[in-house]
């Protein structure tokens, strides 16, 4: 079986990081290296819409994969872009955010009031009971 991963490094707030704006289209990617620290940071997932919660991730990661094309490559990540490939590939062994949610507290739903056209949030610890 193939496995097959498309992420894009977003450009707006990342306007200092040379990977920034760049799309990496991955076929059977594994993270062979894990350097630093977990850090903690917030996640949400189109899997799960209108829930946020943080989440322990490495600083950086290497990745191993192929090109569409069959080529070998292996991509060093760090800081965002490192939590962006710890996500997806997460995504292809079945693993969603709120797998790794520890504090029940941590997770939140955003909810949107029509009203006053704001966004707030609120406690989703219910979510993982």
């Amino acid at each position: 079986n193939e496995r097959l991963i498309v992420v894009e490094m977003p450009e707006e707030g990342f306007e200092d990081d040379p990977q920034a704006g760049k799309l990496f289209v991955l076929v059977n990617p594994e993270i062979i290296r894990t350097k630093g620290k977990l850090e903690p940071g917030d996640e949400g997932c189109l899997s799960i819409p209108g829930y946020i919660g943080e989440v322990m991730r490495y600083p950086m990661v290497t990745v191993k994969g192929q090109t569409v094309n069959g080529k070998e490559v292996r991509i060093k990540a760090y800081d965002f872009l490192a939590r962006i490939f710890q996500h997806e590939i997460d995504h292809l062994n079945g693993v969603l955010f709120i797998d790794h949610i520890q504090d029940p507290a941590k997770l939140r739903r955003i909810v949107h009031d029509p009203e006053t056209d704001e966004w707030r949030e609120e406690p989703a610890a219910e979510m993982l009971a």
